[in-house]
């Protein structure tokens, strides 16, 4: 398990209270060792199995009020009650002293804490919550995707492709998400000509996504225009199946580069989900589309 150092308390040599960020996006919290009998005297209810970790409240200045999780104190402290933390290798990097634990938390069990997912912790995040539909809105004409391999260059090159020793086993995650009742809709908003990595993107990845069954539309702002509503930036939405629905807000570089991710806080959901109806109630299906532009095809006689 790799550990994200987000906050910590460490002025006091070795007794440390800290919270991390997990590469599984679930949250490491370490703290002072607390007695079951004090947390029930300070109405904390606590799960067989759980243990319950005392740190400052200054290290969570978002919480408010008590949650099942989590309880403030008079004495400026939080409780914190979860599972032991049993990854050896974290246990090990964080070298924890006597008196202290670690507890591990779900991602929801925190208030928002701002934090940036990379890739792995992306992942990770989608992927315990997609249990319906996930929709990924996508604004830019250029993604530097090192799951692409050398298919960019093959392609711009005119070499024959996509590798398929490559692509074909995520092409088989579609169709098993779909054999289980998961479906993936992604709108793509370009503006014509396409550049060639659209183009790359379209014929090498879209025409094969959309035949293992993901859904995929395209907004031309060259033909039509932008809907109301829709946003100019790139977005994850998770569809809750039964739970709140959770958006996820991409944040690239001008060349296309992945910085981060960011959860957005529930009062921003709503505008993502408008942003979502308009851009698919809008958006040509991709097989459509294609069919009608030969003009990027790249040997212009490549259909959907």
């Amino acid at each position: 398990m790799r550990l994200t150092l987000l906050r910590h308390d460490c002025d006091t040599g070795r007794t440390c209270p800290q919270i991390h960020l997990t590469d599984q996006c679930t949250y490491a919290v370490q703290g002072y060792l607390v007695a079951p009998r004090a947390a029930a005297a300070a109405g904390l209810s606590v799960s067989a199995g759980d243990i319950v970790v005392e740190l400052p409240a200054k290290l969570l200045p978002e919480l408010e009020a008590a949650s099942p999780a989590l309880r403030p104190t008079a004495r400026g402290t939080v409780l914190a009650s979860g599972p032991p933390l049993t990854d050896a290798e974290a246990l090990a990097e964080l070298a924890v002293p006597e008196g202290e634990a670690v507890i591990e938390l779900p991602f929801e069990a925190l208030p928002d804490l701002d934090v940036v997912l990379d890739e792995q912790q992306l992942g990770a995040f989608i992927d315990g919550r997609f249990t319906s539909e996930l929709f990924r809105l996508e604004t830019l004409d250029h993604y530097e995707v090192g799951g692409d391999g050398d298919d960019l260059a093959a392609y711009i090159q005119g070499r024959p492709g996509p590798d398929m020793a490559r692509k074909g086993p995520w092409l088989d995650v579609i169709r098993s998400e779909v054999e289980r009742g998961l479906h993936t809709y992604r709108v793509h908003v370009v503006r014509s000509p396409l550049t060639p990595y659209l183009r790359f993107e379209m014929e090498w990845g879209y025409r094969h996504n959309a035949a293992a069954g993901e859904h995929i539309g395209i907004v031309d702002l060259a033909e039509q225009d932008a809907p109301e509503g829709l946003v100019d930036r790139d977005f994850w939405l998770i569809a809750g199946d039964g739970g709140p629905d959770r958006v996820v807000v991409m944040d690239y570089d001008d060349a296309g580069r992945f910085r981060g991710a960011r959860v957005a806080p529930d009062a921003e959901v709503d505008r993502y989900r408008r942003a979502r109806a308009a851009a698919w109630d809008a958006a040509v299906p991709f097989g459509q589309y294609w069919r009608s532009h030969p003009q990027f095809w790249r040997d212009h006689r490549t259909a959907a």
